[in-house]
């Protein structure tokens, strides 16, 4: 059985990552399917989750400033959340390897998770897409959701593009979703893939230089 295809998106928090997947869902014209860190952190107790007596474990909230003295919260994914993150790169790689495209939005909280979905995409047509947003954007966008904390999508955004090669880079303040979602078909559809495979030739000479 072919393969399917897959873009792994990693942005923020607010920065519009699910519109993406979801008019990308709209646009395409072969069927998608969406496996995003929202749906896979969603299984998780809600004891394991932010103020939970476990979050320690699984993901918890940590309150401070940035260089300018403003509140973020800075999200910390404990060994719970980070097997999950195994998982769900796994899930996804199962899921194209059984024939499906997959669209999955993701925040790069550790840069082991790029890593990880390297070795989970090997042998799979995989995009990494980085999205990045303004940061005047990103706050109005979590100011006006009922399920984020202020500071939160700051936070995110100042490190978890760091390191991370991208076979796209897209800004979701200046395009729409469809505008978005329409440019990444695009690229797929006349490019091939190469930010993964650069992941793991580096993971490669690291063990190599490391014996």
């Amino acid at each position: 059985m072919k393969a399917g295809l897959v873009v792994v998106v990693n942005g923020a928090s607010s920065s519009g990552k699910t519109s993406l997947a979801r008019a990308l869902q709209l646009l395409a014209p072969d069927p998608w399917l969406h496996a995003g860190i929202d749906r896979f952190w969603g299984m998780m107790p809600q004891d394991w989750m932010q103020l939970g007596a476990h979050a320690g474990e699984g993901v918890s909230w940590l309150r401070g400033e940035d260089e300018r003295g403003r509140p973020v919260v800075h999200t910390v994914p404990g060994p719970v959340a980070n097997r999950l993150a195994g998982g769900m790169h796994r899930a996804v790689a199962a899921l194209a390897r059984a024939g499906s495209n997959v669209v999955s939005d993701d925040v790069f909280f550790h840069r082991a998770w790029a890593r990880d979905w390297a070795r989970a995409l090997d042998g799979i047509d995989a995009w990494l897409v980085g999205l990045r947003c303004a940061e005047e954007a990103l706050e109005r966008r979590e100011r006006d959701r009922d399920d984020r904390e202020h500071g939160e999508a700051r936070a995110e955004a100042a490190v978890i593009h760091d390191g991370v090669p991208y076979d796209l880079e897209l800004d979701s303040a200046t395009l729409s979703a469809d505008a978005l979602a329409t440019a990444v078909l695009d690229h797929v559809a006349t490019a091939r893939p190469w930010a993964l495979e650069w992941l793991r030739a580096a993971a490669g000479a690291d063990r190599d230089g490391a014996g």
